[in-house]
């Protein structure tokens, strides 16, 4: 069991970092290099279009897919061109619409909350931001500018490397690596960049006549009832939104659904998993975040957060936990 654990929570925390998670949050710690609080001074300040790839680095196969993307403060848009296979996806962010996710197929509307571009254009810093410490090295030409090399590590393993334009602060290249294993899982790159381009106030809209707009509450209902889970979501609350979720079987092991919440009352996931799971172990895996786990049905669940003690025996309790105060 304690294998299957190991390997389960993993992935699962890997899931976690690359999809807005419990583990990280966007902070402003102190004694940052120059070149890293430049990047997050000039998040949401930034004006430019670009063409990049991004590169989801899997342990069976890797996929990397061609995106175009304009970028206007804190609004974002994200295509999939034409020989991609997301072609005719589009993306749009924005504090006011929130996100929006448009799928051809089958021509519906995703509705989400807004992740400032989420991993493809934001910059986190770890939540434990105290033990994170910054190498700055030279500089390098990506997409045609300057950018200086910096790798962020996290108990003194190497969790992103970035370059950073030290003109503008946008990151124009990242990697992030498995804070256990070094394995890189993600990487994204701007090939063209243009800086203050001339931008529609048209392109941070999305209408598309016809598509069916969908919230994240039916797309995790219908992951549960096609992959067979018990129904377990959160009841809705001005406390936390639920962002997405996803289905996975860490190295081709036990099924587990995850579901992401933010809000006010903090972060935290919620895994399914059809099968055991060793609480001790899911413990020393989530690395001082809160965690609480109980089985029904043949099912383990378990939260995982950043969230206070009261919070997570409350979150527990609505979702069915028993003996919860």
């Amino acid at each position: 069991m304690k294998r299957i654990c190991c390997l389960w929570w993993t992935v699962a925390s890997l899931c976690a970092f690359a999809q807005n998670p419990a583990a990280f949050h966007r902070i402003q710690p102190t004694n940052l290099p120059p070149i890293v609080q430049l990047a997050l001074n000039a998040q949401g300040k930034l004006k430019y279009s670009g063409r990049g790839l991004v590169t989801v680095h899997r342990p069976d196969a890797d996929e990397t897919l061609e995106d175009l993307v304009w970028q206007q403060g804190l609004s974002s848009r994200i295509e999939y061109p034409q020989g991609s296979t997301r072609y005719g996806e589009v993306i749009v962010e924005s504090p006011s619409l929130g996100r929006l996710h448009y799928r051809p197929h089958p021509n519906e509307i995703e509705v989400g909350s807004y992740r400032r571009g989420g991993i493809r254009l934001g910059l986190a810093i770890p939540w434990r931001h105290q033990e994170t410490t910054f190498n700055v090295g030279g500089l390098q030409a990506i997409a045609g500018q300057r950018a200086q090399y910096v790798e962020m590590l996290t108990g003194g393993k190497i969790v992103q490397r970035l370059w950073i334009s030290p003109e503008s602060g946008l990151v124009l290249k990242k990697t992030v690596l498995d804070p256990h294993s070094g394995r890189l899982i993600f990487s994204s790159e701007f090939e063209q960049i243009t800086m203050n381009p001339v931008i529609s106030p048209d392109m941070f809209k999305l209408n598309i006549p016809g598509a069916r707009i969908v919230t994240q509450r039916d797309l995790v209902a219908r992951l549960e009832q096609s992959h067979g889970f018990t129904e377990t979501i959160l009841p809705a609350s001005p406390r936390f939104t639920l962002d997405g979720g996803n289905v996975f079987r860490p190295n081709g092991s036990t099924q587990t659904l995850e579901q992401r919440y933010s809000g006010p009352g903090g972060r935290f996931n919620l895994f399914q998993v059809k099968g055991p799971v060793d609480p001790r172990m899911l413990n020393h895996w989530a690395h001082g975040l809160k965690t609480l786990s109980w089985s029904r049905n043949g099912e383990t669940l378990a939260i995982v957060g950043n969230i206070d003690d009261a919070t997570l025996h409350d979150v527990a309790r609505q979702l069915g936990a028993p003996n919860q105060p």
